[in-house]
């Protein structure tokens, strides 16, 4: 563990705020941030007093690289995947599959960007991967499929 030490000059108690930069901190990672000693006209008035906080820095922010499907007609199932997911520091919890029939979403959706469309199922999953099979109720052969994933987690600060 590395230590920092700052001094700051009380200015006989008129500023009440500091700011203190720290650099080269890990993401994902706990610091303890003490403070020891406070000066007034360069004597040390608080002997044995210490205040000492325990922060966490943000999650690196992971990088998703694209999806990618599968067909299996002998079984009647599509496979959707995410491709190289890279999650260091194990942001995501939980990964949102949004499936949308193309005729519905080319006949609605004017921005083409799914926006405005319902989804006809949306399936949670705590993995990269589904599997979705035809079931003739929802999903069936030959229509064409569009599919969405959102990553969903916490970045040690707020959820995402």
């Amino acid at each position: 563990m590395s230590t920092q030490t700052v001094d700051k000059n009380a200015d006989n108690g008129e500023n009440a705020v500091y700011n203190v930069e720290f650099e080269n901190l890990q993401s994902n990672t706990t610091y303890s941030i003490s403070i020891a000693n406070v000066l007034y006209n360069s004597q040390i008035i608080t002997n044995g007093f210490e205040i000492t906080n325990k922060y966490t820095t943000l999650k690196s922010k992971p990088i998703l690289l694209g999806t990618e499907y599968e067909t299996n007609k002998r079984e009647g199932k599509f496979v959707l995947r995410l491709k190289n997911v890279q999650d260091t520091d194990k942001l995501i919890q939980k990964y949102q599959f949004y499936i949308y029939d193309v005729r519905t979403a080319e006949s609605e959706d004017e921005n083409k960007d799914f926006s405005t469309v319902e989804p006809i199922q949306i399936i949670s999953s705590d993995t990269t991967e589904i599997q979705l099979k035809i079931d003739n109720e929802k999903i069936f052969r030959n229509i064409g499929y569009v599919f969405k994933v959102v990553a969903t987690g916490n970045d040690n600060e707020k959820n995402l």
